[in-house]
C-alpha cells in the first residue's frame, strides 16, 4: 500500500493536483495537466524516489492507467 500512496503522491505533485484527484483508474488525458511532457517528468520523479530506472520499452508502457504505473514500480522493487 505504502507504494501506491507514493506514487500517487508524485503524480498528484507532478500535475499540481490534490492526491485525492489520482485514482487507479486515473489516466493520462484525464486531466489537461497531464500531458506527454508531465509524463515523462512523473516517470523521471519516480525513478529518482525509487531508485531504479525503467527501460525505454517499459515506459512506452506506462502510457495507460496509474493502476499500471503502481505495478510497474512494485515489479521493479
Amino acid at each position: 500500500m505504502e507504494i501506491r500512496n507514493k506514487v500517487i503522491e508524485i503524480i498528484a505533485n507532478t500535475l499540481n493536483l490534490p492526491a485525492e484527484k489520482i485514482s487507479e483508474n486515473t489516466a493520462i488525458g484525464d486531466f489537461e495537466e497531464w500531458d506527454s511532457f508531465r509524463h515523462i517528468q512523473i516517470i523521471a520523479e519516480i525513478e529518482k524516489n525509487f531508485g531504479f530506472k525503467f527501460k525505454t520499452e517499459e515506459m512506452i508502457q506506462l502510457a495507460g492507467k496509474v493502476g499500471e504505473i503502481i505495478k510497474a514500480t512494485e515489479q521493479k522493487l
